[in-house]
């Protein structure tokens, strides 16, 4: 027996609000992935970056991460070259040794996202 189709109840530039089964849930149009960094130095200190994030309305303290997608005039992307990406773009650092340490889903009863967490160890900038 086939499931009913997904409804689509809104859709924005980033967001796609869906019902399936009667459980409703947001999920990233074109979206792979997302990767999360956990860069630790030498010394043993975790680097983390402060951004704004207007959901909170502040700026909040997290670990670098960012989305895995097909970005328009550049080749698929997998999860550690995006993680390697992320990490350079977000705190300048780049690692020597990286570790994919587990996959998780990070709200499971309101995103279909799924994370990928990476430890990032000889950093250098």
């Amino acid at each position: 027996m086939d499931s009913p189709p997904d409804t689509v109840l809104a859709e924005g530039r980033y967001l796609r609000l869906v019902r399936r089964n009667g459980w409703e849930f947001a999920e990233r149009p074109g979206i792979t992935g997302i990767v999360v960094i956990v860069p630790v130095t030498a010394a043993g200190e975790l680097v983390l970056v402060r951004q704004v994030r207007p959901p909170v309305g502040r700026k909040v303290i997290e670990l670098p991460a960012g989305l895995v997608g097909d970005r328009p005039g550049e080749a698929h992307e997998d999860l550690e070259t995006a993680a390697r990406r992320e990490l350079r773009e977000e705190t300048g650092f780049e690692a020597t040794e990286w570790t994919r340490l587990f996959d998780g889903v990070p709200s499971p009863g309101i995103s279909s996202e799924i994370i990928t967490i990476f430890l990032a160890r000889g950093l250098n900038r």
